[in-house]
């Protein structure tokens, strides 16, 4: 189970987002996507603050196969999270290809 405890904000919007796959807002979507740029135009000041915890928080909690790139985020929407991990769900390479899906499988 994740440990909310460790995400310095958001919390709400990011236990929908894994659980089930709901879209984010514009500041959590660029952090998840790893967009720097836009995570830092989409943060209020408070966030801006823990944008290092952020990071922590998906490298040490989130599955891989949740957030790094656009089109990881919109496989993890598509397939309603975690309530939809039963399913055949598109896993990230292994061989330093992290934004690229390319196999399936559990």
């Amino acid at each position: 189970m994740l440990d909310y405890t460790k995400l310095p904000g958001c919390v709400e919007g990011m236990k929908l987002y894994i659980e089930k796959g709901v879209e984010p807002g514009s500041f959590l979507s660029a952090v998840l996507m790893n967009d720097l740029v836009h995570s830092f135009a989409y943060a209020d000041d408070d966030n801006i603050k823990v944008l290092k915890q952020y990071a922590e928080f998906l490298y040490w909690e989130l599955p891989m196969s949740a957030w790094g790139s656009k089109e990881a985020v919109k496989l993890w929407i598509d397939h309603q999270g975690l309530e939809g991990q039963n399913r055949d769900y598109p896993k990230r390479s292994e061989q330093g290809k992290e934004s690229q899906v390319v196999e399936y499988g559990a």
